[in-house]
């Protein structure tokens, strides 16, 4: 986490305080300390907050393994097809129709499918307050320099992870309505911001064609829905995890397996319930 300004300094160091009260490593540093750990990149910066433990992944790689997995586990993929609308016999879907016009069949229904969960859920007659926080990022094929450690530009709010031999870099955060619109004042400076820690990189001539966009669903609270619809007994919901999706991904599987197996929860459910708004 670097940071360039006095106020965010101290933001940092609580940060930090917190993150070892919880047996989080994290170590705050000047900009000598951190010339020592990036030593090709030419930081203009005041010091930043390292998490040694910490870890990133590919996501295209991810999901690859994770398909794999899945199929020799005998999970059947319905590719290219949409979920337009549910069909209910009293307390119960019965069968997901898709936009073809076909119905396919259902026990349990899970319905995990981002910003897009509050529009199919008000086919099943139920709200949830959630929006999009659309995302850009651009993706640097082989650069010639580039920072080794995962970072985040604090006062910007901007991500730079390293991607095998390439370099992504992404950020902000536009409420959009589901838009597909590429909104290029967001994406200038996200350009701008870069030089403004690294003297030595400079993106400005990267084609803002190449970018790329994706919505995170955000919750008014800023907590991920998870659980059971108490309308819709059959019907499980995990949504709502913003930037959180991946890092959050595995223990929501987990605590929605629970539920639909009916085994009692690993952690209490409540302040995830569907209807707290």
């Amino acid at each position: 986490m670097l940071y360039k300004t006095e106020k965010q300094a101290v933001k940092e160091e609580k940060l930090g305080k917190l993150a070892q009260q919880l047996g989080v490593s994290a170590e705050l540093m000047d900009s000598h300390q951190l010339k020592r750990i990036e030593p090709e990149m030419d930081l203009d910066v005041l010091g930043g907050l390292y998490f040694q433990g910490d870890a990133h992944l590919y996501p295209n790689k991810l999901m690859l393994q994770l398909v794999d997995v899945l199929k020799q586990k005998g999970v059947q993929f319905v590719a290219k097809t949409t979920i337009s609308d549910f069909k209910t016999m009293g307390s119960t879907i019965e069968s997901l129709i898709t936009t073809k016009g076909k119905s396919i069949p259902v026990k349990n229904v899970v319905l995990a499918s981002g910003s897009w969960a509050g529009n199919l859920l008000k086919k099943a007659k139920i709200k949830i307050h959630i929006q999009d926080g659309k995302g850009y990022s651009i993706t640097l094929k082989k650069p010639e320099l580039r920072p080794h450690i995962p970072t985040i530009l604090s006062e910007a709010k901007v991500a730079i992870t390293p991607m095998g031999e390439d370099l992504r870099i992404g950020g902000t955060l536009e409420i959009s309505g589901l838009s597909p619109k590429i909104n290029q004042k967001r994406i200038q400076g996200i350009k701008e911001s870069i030089p403004d820690y690294y003297r030595n990189m400079d993106i400005s001539d990267v084609n803002s064609s190449e970018v790329w966009k994706g919505y995170r669903p955000c919750t008014p609270d800023g907590m991920p829905y998870i659980g059971r619809s108490k309308s819709l007994t059959n019907l499980y919901v995990g949504t709502g995890h913003g930037m959180m999706g991946l890092s959050l991904g595995a223990i929501t599987g987990k605590l929605l397996c629970e539920l639909v197996t009916e085994e009692k929860p690993s952690l209490d459910l409540s302040p995830f319930r569907l209807d707290r708004f």
